[in-house]
């Protein structure tokens, strides 16, 4: 009766392990989080184009973990860095547009998700001066309570080559 006490031990910890982890996702799900994250991406270029920056700050992810680069730089560091860098040009932009094209949306695991994208962010000034950038973006998005959020992002400008 003592050999069969361990045994069954053993392959009771083999049945669990051999379970399926909660974090796998199913394909529905790995599609429900995809499609999801696309609409979030659809309304966050929506609200780019009301020309409020302001009302972009609601994408960003309030966390320790956030931060944001750009051409391989570290451009900001925290949620608050780039909250007030909106705030304090949202007053000098009288129009913005926010386009993308060829976007990749992969799911990482529930609540978490990978887009890549080609984008061109179009601005007009209040003097009405005109101007735009654009190039590679990649993100990672989280789900929290109210909804989707951005918890680091990085941007790329081509490289014009000097051959």
């Amino acid at each position: 009766m003592m050999r069969v006490y361990p045994v069954s031990l053993v392959c009771l910890g083999v049945a669990i392990a051999c379970q399926p982890s909660s974090s796998q996702l199913t394909e529905s799900h790995r599609s429900a989080i995809e499609d999801s994250v696309r609409q979030f991406l659809t309304e966050f270029a929506d609200q780019t184009s009301t020309g409020d920056l302001t009302a972009l700050i609601p994408y960003y992810a309030n966390e320790s973990g956030f931060h944001w680069m750009e051409n391989g730089a570290l451009s900001y560091p925290s949620y608050d860095s780039v909250t007030a860098t909106l705030r304090r040009i949202a007053p000098t932009i009288a129009e913005s547009r926010f386009e993308f094209e060829e976007l990749r949306v992969v799911a990482l695991a529930p609540g978490t998700a990978s887009l890549s994208m080609l984008f061109r962010q179009f601005f007009t000034d209040t003097s009405g001066f005109a101007f735009d950038f654009g190039g590679a973006m990649t993100l990672i998005a989280v789900h929290r309570d109210d909804g989707w959020k951005f918890i680091s992002g990085h941007v790329s400008e081509p490289v014009q080559s000097g051959r």
